[in-house]
């Protein structure tokens, strides 16, 4: 398997901190590394490199040596989410222990600890992330009940005893829009000038791994 940029230039002991610059500019952050911050901290260890070309073929690249305790990775640039899951998921299978992600960038503070997920990743059995769970949902012919009258949570949008769904591209405001509709129900007041059922709410955010602490 190929290494990524600058893999191989680093320090023999694990317990020493990697750093990694991840995204489009992450050649000229790296350079700025060297040439400045990583001078004034004393560090002349050439950082890894992930710029748009080993993000292209994340999937067969080696970004971190096994048994690595410990990460710093920066985000340079522009990066799809889906990509900051996979060097996430390549840290957790080459056994990294730590790793904090900085999504603002090296002069930013502005920090998450991935910690804990690495550890779940670790501990998923094999095969576990590909498990689809099988659900039989009642099927009914007929008209039956098709007269009743309609009880709503969100009048005209959200009926009672139902499952439902929001769908639409990214960015589009779906958590938005269900955090609006939850804050209503909890508090019993009209959304949009509908009538909304005032009762309990609970919301359950279900993402990729490290994209839940963005959400709360």
């Amino acid at each position: 398997m190929k290494s990524a940029p600058n893999l191989k230039k680093q320090p023999y002991d694990k317990m020493t901190e990697v750093i990694i610059f991840a995204g489009s500019d992450a050649w000229a952050h790296a350079k700025q590394w060297q040439e400045q911050d990583g001078r004034l901290a004393g560090d002349n260890v050439p950082p890894i490199v992930l710029a748009d070309d080993q993000l292209d073929e994340l999937a067969d690249l080696r970004i971190i040596d096994e048994g690595r305790y410990c990460v710093r990775l920066y985000k340079a640039g522009h990066i799809r989410p889906s990509n900051i899951n996979a060097i996430a998921h390549k840290l957790a299978a080459a056994g990294v222990t730590d790793a904090n992600y900085y999504p603002e960038g090296i002069h930013s503070q502005k920090r998450e600890n991935w910690r804990e997920y690495l550890e779940r990743e670790r501990g998923k059995k094999p095969g576990e992330e590909h498990h689809q769970r099988k659900t039989t949902l009642p099927m009914s012919v007929g008209s039956a009940g098709y007269d009743t009258q309609l009880d709503y949570v969100v009048k005209g949008i959200i009926p009672a005893s139902s499952l439902c769904s929001i769908y639409g591209a990214s960015g589009s405001y779906k958590s938005f829009l269900a955090g609006s509709w939850a804050c209503h129900v909890s508090t019993g007041r009209q959304w949009g000038g509908r009538r909304v059922a005032h009762g309990a709410v609970l919301y359950v955010v279900g993402e990729g791994g490290i994209g839940v602490p963005r959400r709360v």
